[in-house]
């Protein structure tokens, strides 16, 4: 099974979304923070730290979503939003510490935080297995009026059993990029979630 996990962050100026689908007249170009013209840029890309540093805050709560592809499959897309995408990535990095994860039984669900989405995504711990649940009220992250609040309907996604080392080690792999981009910027530093992630990456990078 191959997993794969990728932080994108968001490329689109503080205050401007709603353009992407309200504005006919604006040129969309104006939006977009870096040369490229894309809504979302990996944090492994030259110009992220350019993206995050327009963000509101300038550094705290950088929009973005994790995507997770399993066989090529993209799991985790564009619609599992989040306005905090280092709250966001600190709850799968939590998942490497060991003690912490086992602290949940069988019947436990550990919930990783989409902060402002719907959108509610649940790990359960099978010993040996994880076992990935989705659960989508796919409301637009930007503001869309052609958009009929009454037909959106939720939606329930659930993974097959899913190898928790091959699961943990694909964090690990993308929590390295996270490393690197964090300490790329001293502005990093005012985001609540910016110590832990450091200390989890510490700790595993000890062993």
């Amino acid at each position: 099974m191959n997993i794969k996990f990728t932080v994108y962050i968001s490329n689109i100026k503080h205050g401007s979304s709603h353009l992407l689908t309200n504005d006919s007249i604006n040129k969309l170009d104006s939006i977009f923070v870096t040369s490229e013209k894309m809504r979302y840029i990996p944090i492994t890309h030259s110009e992220a730290v350019k993206a995050a540093e327009e963000q509101e805050g300038p550094a705290l709560y950088i929009p973005g979503y994790v995507q997770l592809t399993i066989d090529n499959n993209e799991i985790f897309t564009e619609d599992d939003w989040t306005t905090d995408i280092l709250m966001t990535w600190k709850g799968f990095s939590l998942l490497l510490d060991r003690e912490y994860f086992d602290s949940f039984s069988k019947k436990d669900e550990i919930n990783i935080t989409l902060l402002d989405n719907q959108t509610e995504c649940m790990i359960t711990n099978l010993g040996k297995d994880i076992q990935l649940k989705i659960a989508r009220f796919l409301i637009p992250e930007i503001e869309d009026t052609t958009i009929d609040i009454n037909t959106i309907e939720n939606t329930i996604f659930e993974s097959p059993l899913i190898p928790k080392e091959v699961f943990l080690n694909a964090i690990k792999e993308e929590l390295e990029n996270v490393f690197i981009f964090l300490q790329s910027n001293e502005l990093f530093k005012e985001d609540s979630s910016y110590e832990t992630i450091l200390e989890i990456y510490d700790d595993i990078s000890k062993k």
